[in-house]
């Protein structure tokens, strides 16, 4: 049977050659569209690491010299962060929250910013880049984001562990590149800058982690910050700044609004249809949260639901 359709095919090559060179382009010119799609939608459907579902980023800015209620006094380093931890603590007695814990410096999970850095294991040569990301201790730092449990200490025990300088905590992923096993514990990197020999005791591990939602998860390792430096308290440089909002500089052609309409006008015909969108689309899961907020940056929010 195979032998008759070997010939059937053979004897129509020059008919059917053209179906087949239009069948390996077709094929080639599918896998180079389809298979980008493939990778994103794999990589995207990753598990994360730890539950942001539950999470929510409240950004805190300093007051500029110029802002109303600016205290000089005020300015000095103990004073910045004990007015910080008594934000953390403000916001944590808030009814429905859980936890809260302190981010500082620009480089957290899914933040715009990284901080790489290379480390060995000890009695190892061949060098492991590293996503680096400095936590305050006793501030239930892992335990809040809902990390992974790896081997050895619980998140909450990581977050209340008493740390010693250059002690870090890493990924599980990362445990295992250095490593070659998830339980770290006890271990020690190495990290060397400029001729200077650190040694890093790992003290526990958590489970793999996306430092950005659309990455695959990288080796990551958690520095405890044990003073804080008050560079890392943001300063919000558009915080009752000198410019006053004139909406005739200020244009908005996607939603075709006039630069004359008052900004006020604008915020309430975006609330009004915000709110009309709410009963007519209650279904869709845009609108299935629990708490629906609109207002401009630095002004008042007007509660949709």
């Amino acid at each position: 049977m195979f032998k008759l359709i070997w010939k059937n095919l053979w004897a129509r090559r020059r008919k059917n050659g053209w179906l087949l060179a239009e069948l390996i382009l077709v094929s080639i010119i599918s896998w180079v569209v389809l298979d980008p799609v493939i990778v994103v939608t794999h990589d995207r459907n990753i598990p994360l690491g730890y539950d942001a579902e539950r999470l929510c980023l409240i950004s805190l800015g300093a007051l500029q010299p110029q802002a109303p209620g600016y205290d000089a006094e005020a300015q000095d380093s103990a004073t910045l962060v004990d007015n910080y931890y008594n934000l953390v603590r403000y916001v944590k007695d808030f009814d429905g929250v859980e936890s809260a814990t302190p981010v500082l410096g620009f480089c957290y999970p899914n933040s715009s910013g990284s901080s790489n850095s290379q480390l060995f294991a000890e009695g190892d040569t061949i060098p492991l880049s590293i996503m680096m990301i400095q936590f305050l201790p006793h501030t239930n730092f892992f335990d809040t984001y809902g990390f992974r449990s790896g081997k050895g200490r619980t998140p909450g025990q990581l977050s209340d562990y008493a740390y010693a300088p250059n002690d870090i905590v890493l990924t599980e992923n990362a445990a295992e590149q250095l490593f070659h096993t998830k339980d770290a514990h006890g271990k020690r990197c190495i990290s060397r800058d400029h001729g200077d020999t650190l040694y890093m005791p790992v003290v526990g591990t958590i489970g793999a982690m996306k430092m950005y939602s659309e990455w695959r998860p990288v080796p990551v390792a958690f520095m405890p910050m044990l003073t804080i430096d008050t560079s890392y308290i943001p300063e919000n440089d558009d915080w009752a700044c000198e410019e006053d909002f004139d909406p005739r500089e200020r244009n908005c052609d996607a939603l075709q609004l006039s630069s004359e309409i008052p900004w006020e006008e604008v915020l309430n015909g975006l609330v009004e249809v915000l709110k009309e969108l709410k009963k007519e689309l209650k279904v869709i899961s845009l609108f299935q949260v629990k708490h629906i907020t609109v207002g401009f940056a630095e002004g008042d929010l007007i509660v949709i639901k």
